[in-house]
């Protein structure tokens, strides 16, 4: 295990050391599981999307999302080569957008979630 100044606990062996940076995650997944364990999901600090939500091509996530701002972390429904070909995608959600969302993620979405920073 392996604590950092805020002492929020980080599993070694989902994360590669970095020169300068701390500690990487290894994958989305990875990330989507530390920050459920450390920053539980509650009413207040996350919005939880699922595909389903989405509407066609995930044209309704954006309006769902709002105007929050956040960690966000997106799992696909298919991780292959041949679907979304990562095992998700993490970010800061902004609005404007600074980053791409893939909202309508190849082989679809299995969930987004933002964690709300205020």
């Amino acid at each position: 295990m392996v604590e950092n100044e805020k002492k929020y606990t980080v599993e070694p062996n989902n994360t590669n050391k970095k020169i300068n940076l701390g500690r990487t995650f290894l994958g989305a997944r990875n990330l989507y599981k530390w920050m459920l364990k450390t920053f539980p999901i509650t009413n207040v600090n996350s919005i939880v999307l699922k595909q389903s939500d989405g509407g066609i091509n995930g044209a309704n996530f954006r309006s769902l999302l709002g105007t929050n701002q956040g960690i966000y972390i997106l799992i696909p429904k298919d991780a292959s080569s041949s679907g979304f070909g990562a095992s998700g995608h993490a970010g800061i959600y902004t609005t404007p957008d600074l980053t791409h969302y893939y909202f309508g993620a190849t082989g679809g979405v299995e969930s987004i979630t933002l964690w709300k920073l205020n």
